[in-house]
C-alpha cells in the first residue's frame, strides 16, 4: 500500500480490513496460534483491548502510527468501544474524523472503524474488544480542501516543515511519506523551490497566487504541476496546505478537467462497490460462522436436559459433529485463500494418474447425487496419462467442482464428466444441467467472497471462496480453470486443463520391456543434430538395434526429408543454428497429414525440470538428456511409439 500504513480507499484494502479484524477476533476467542504476533504484525491498524476500561493489550505498528502509543482507548474511539462492549454487537463507523490525543491541534485525520466484542468462557461473556481501522485521512483532507481525486497534497503547521503527504505524493514522486518528511525538497525542481520555501517561512501574506512548479518523477524526469496554497486555523493553531494538480502538456485545462471528472466518478463508483462488498462479506461471514455455532450450542443444551434419551443423544451428537465439520471447512477455506493471497500456498508434486484422483472424487459425491436422483455420467479415457501434481490439492479442486454441481443441479438432473488427452494436455470437463450462471456474474465467478444471490435470500450457504481457491490451485499446477454458461437455468460447464507429465525414461512405467536393450527392427528414425559426430554415433548404435536412420543437420533439412520420406520417430536436438528444436516441433505439430503425429523425442544437454516442461509445452513426447545412455534411449523410443499407437487406436 502506498501512503501511511493502512491508508487506502481501494476495495481490496477494504476487504483486507474486515478479513484481519474477523480473523483477529476468532484467534483471540479460540486462543489459536500466536495471537499477539498476528495482531502486532497486521498490515492494517489493528488492536486488542481488555475489560470495560479498554486497556490496550497489543497493537500493530499501523495502530500506533494512527493513534499514538496510548495505554488505553483513544478518546475518539471510547464511545464506540463502549457500544460494542456493552451491547455485544459488531460496531462499524464508516468514517471517524478526529485529531490525535497527543496532538489535539494537529492535522485532522480520518478512518473507517470496525469493532468486535471478544468473548470468553462457556457462557461467551464479553471480555474486551478488537478494533481494526482503514485510514481515510487522504479523503478527509481532499474533501475539506475540495481537491481533485488525483491531486497531490502536502501540509504542515504554520512556518514548519511539512508533516503530511497524501498517497498521490508517493504515486507521483515514488517517495514514501516517511522519507518525504526528510527529503521532500529533492522532488521539487531547484528553480521552483523558492515558492514553496516562502510558504514554509510564512513570508507570504494573504492569498498566495497559484504557481506552476516541476516535480521529479520516479524515473528522474520532471513534470509540471499547478500549485495552490491554502491556510486554515483551528483552536489557536494554523496549518498550510499545498495542492498540486497536473499541468503538463500545454496545460490543456479543459481536457484535464474532463479526465479528472471521469476518474472521480470512477473512484466514487469503485468506493460504492467496495462498500457494498464490505457489507456483503461481513453479513456472509457472520451468518456462515454463527450458524454452525448456534446448532452446536442448541444441541448441547438438549444433551444436558435429556441425557437419558439415547435416540435424542445420537441426533444431538450427529448435529454437533456435522456443524463442527462445517465450521472446520469454513476456517480451512479462509486460511487457504489467505495463503494464496500471500503466496504461501505450496504443492507437494508427484507423478500421478489423474483419473484415479478424479474417480475417487466422483465416488465421494455419488451418494448425495443418488439421494437427489441426479444422474452422474462419467466418460474417462484409460489413456489420459499422468500429471505432475499434488494429489490432495487436486482432489480438493475436484471435490469443490463436483459438490457444487450436485448442490446446484435440481432433482432428476444430470452431471457429465469427461477426461481425455488432447495432445500434451489433459482436459477434464464437468458439466451440469443446473441453474446456470447469469452473464453479469460470470466475470466475478472466481473472485473471493463473490456470490450471485442476496445474503438474506440465497438458497445455498458458504463464503464464496471455493471456486477462488480452486482456480488458484489449478494455476499453481500450471493449468487453467474456465467456466462457461448460456445463462440462468441453462447449466454450467467447468473445464480444467493441465499439462501432461512428460515421460522420463528413468521413471518406472507400466508395460516397460524386460531388462536388456530393446530391439527396434523396422523402425525409421529421423535424427536432427548440428553435430556430425553425434549423428554418426547414433546412426551406428541405433542401426545395431535394427533401425533405419535418416540423418539431418538442421530443422530446415529435416522438413525437406519428411516431405519425401516417412519416419516413425524423430530425435531432435534443442540448440541448433537458425532454428531450434522447440520451433521445429511446434511447426511439426500443425503440419497437415500424418506428420503431425510423429513421436518426437528431445535429445539435448538441457536437462532441468524447466527444460522438460518447455519440451512438453512445445509438443515433444519425451526428453532424454545428454550424454545418452543407449538403453534409456531405446526404451524411450519404444515407449513413445507405443503411446502414439494407443492414442491413434
Amino acid at each position: 500500500m502506498s501512503g501511511p500504513v493502512g491508508q487506502s480507499d481501494d476495495s481490496d484494502d477494504v476487504l483486507d480490513l474486515h478479513w484481519f479484524a474477523t480473523l483477529g477476533r476468532a484467534l483471540i476467542e479460540e486462543c489459536a496460534g500466536d495471537t499477539t504476533s498476528f495482531v502486532a504484525s497486521a498490515p492494517v491498524p489493528l488492536a486488542a483491548f481488555l475489560g470495560s476500561r479498554h486497556e490496550l493489550t497489543v497493537a500493530s505498528a499501523g495502530w500506533r502510527e494512527l493513534f499514538g502509543t496510548l495505554a488505553g482507548a483513544p478518546r475518539s474511539l471510547s464511545p464506540i468501544f463502549d457500544t460494542a462492549y456493552h451491547s455485544d454487537r459488531v460496531t462499524t463507523i464508516d468514517e471517524l474524523v478526529f485529531r490525535p490525543d497527543a496532538d489535539p491541534k494537529g492535522l485532522e485525520r480520518g478512518c473507517r472503524v470496525v469493532v468486535y466484542p471478544v468473548h470468553a468462557g462457556p457462557d461467551k461473556t464479553v471480555t474486551g474488544v478488537t478494533a481494526a481501522c482503514l485510514e481515510t485521512t487522504d479523503l478527509v483532507v481532499a474533501r475539506r480542501l475540495a481537491a481533485p481525486s488525483l491531486a497531490l497534497v502536502f501540509s504542515g503547521a504554520a512556518g514548519e516543515e511539512p508533516d503530511y503527504f497524501n498517497k498521490e505524493w508517493t504515486s507521483i514522486t515514488g517517495q514514501s511519506s516517511r522519507i518525504a518528511r526528510v527529503h521532500w525538497r529533492h522532488q521539487i525542481h531547484p528553480d521552483d523551490r523558492v515558492h514553496v520555501e516562502r510558504i514554509l517561512e510564512g513570508k507570504s501574506r494573504g492569498a498566495e497566487p497559484d504557481r506552476e512548479i516541476r516535480l521529479r518523477r520516479p524515473d528522474g524526469s520532471f513534470r509540471w504541476y499547478q500549485l495552490r496554497l491554502r491556510r486554515e486555523s483551528h483552536a489557536g493553531s494554523s496549518r498550510w496546505f499545498a495542492i498540486a494538480t497536473d499541468a503538463q502538456g500545454d496545460r490543456d485545462s479543459a481536457q484535464n478537467r474532463t479526465l479528472l471528472l471521469e476518474q472521480l466518478l470512477a473512484a466514487l463508483s469503485e468506493a460504492e462497490h467496495a462498500n457494498r462488498a464490505k457489507d456483503h462479506f461481513l453479513a456472509t461471514i457472520s451468518h456462515e460462522l454463527r450458524a454452525p455455532l448456534t446448532t452446536i450450542m442448541l444441541w448441547e443444551k438438549v444433551l444436558r436436559e435429556h441425557v437419558e434419551n439415547i435416540d435424542l443423544r445420537s441426533r444431538a451428537l450427529d448435529a454437533i459433529r456435522d456443524s463442527a465439520a462445517t465450521q472446520s471447512r469454513l476456517v480451512g477455506d479462509l486460511l487457504d485463500i489467505s495463503r494464496a493471497i500471500s503466496g504461501k500456498l505450496f504443492l507437494d508434486r508427484q507423478r500421478i494418474v489423474i483419473t484415479d484422483v478424479l474417480a475417487a472424487a466422483i465416488d465421494n459425491v455419488r451418494p448425495s447425487a443418488t439421494e437427489r436422483e441426479i444422474h452422474i455420467v462419467a466418460e474417462i479415457s484409460s489413456r489420459t496419462g499422468r500429471v505432475l501434481a499434488d494429489p490432495a490439492r487436486l482432489r480438493q479442486v475436484f471435490d469443490n467442482l463436483l459438490s457444487n454441481a450436485v448442490k446446484f443441479t435440481p432433482t432428476g438432473g444430470t452431471i457429465s464428466i469427461t477426461a481425455a488427452r488432447e495432445r500434451n494436455s489433459i482436459v477434464i470437463e464437468i458439466k451440469d444441467t443446473g441453474r446456470g450462471i447469469a452473464p453479469e456474474f460470470l466475470p466475478r465467478l472466481f473472485t473471493p467472497f463473490s456470490q450471485p444471490e442476496d445474503v438474506l435470500t440465497r438458497t445455498q450457504g458458504g463464503l464464496g471462496l471455493g471456486l477462488a481457491i480452486a482456480k488458484q490451485l489449478v494455476a499453481l499446477h500450471d493449468g487453467t480453470l474456465v467456466a462457461t454458461s448460456e445463462g440462468s437455468g441453462q447449466g454450467a460447464t467447468f473445464t480444467i486443463t493441465l499439462p501432461a507429465a512428460i515421460y522420463r525414461a528413468e521413471s518406472p512405467v507400466a508395460g516397460s520391456p524386460e531388462p536388456g536393450i530393446p530391439q527396434l527392427h523396422g523402425t525409421t528414425v529421423l535424427v536432427i543434430d548440428d553435430d556430425p559426430r553425434v549423428r554418426d554415433a547414433l546412426a551406428l548404435l541405433l542401426g545395431r538395434l535394427g533401425t533405419r536412420i535418416l540423418s539431418t543437420s538442421s530443422a530446415r533439412e529435416a522438413r525437406a526429408v519428411l516431405h519425401r520420406e516417412q519416419a516413425d520417430v524423430v530425435l531432435c536436438d534443442l540448440a541448433m543454428p537458425h532454428e531450434d528444436g522447440f520451433s521445429f516441433v511446434r511447426v511439426l505439430r500443425v503440419c497437415p497429414g500424418s506428420q503431425r503425429d510423429i513421436p518426437a523425442i528431445a535429445l539435448t544437454a538441457y536437462a532441468s525440470d524447466d527444460d522438460r516442461r518447455r519440451c512438453a509445452e512445445a509438443g515433444f513426447d519425451a526428453h532424454v538428456a545428454k550424454p545418452v545412455d543407449l538403453h534409456e534411449l531405446a526404451t524411450t523410443i519404444k515407449y513413445a511409439l507405443a503411446t502414439r499407437m494407443q492414442q491413434r487406436a
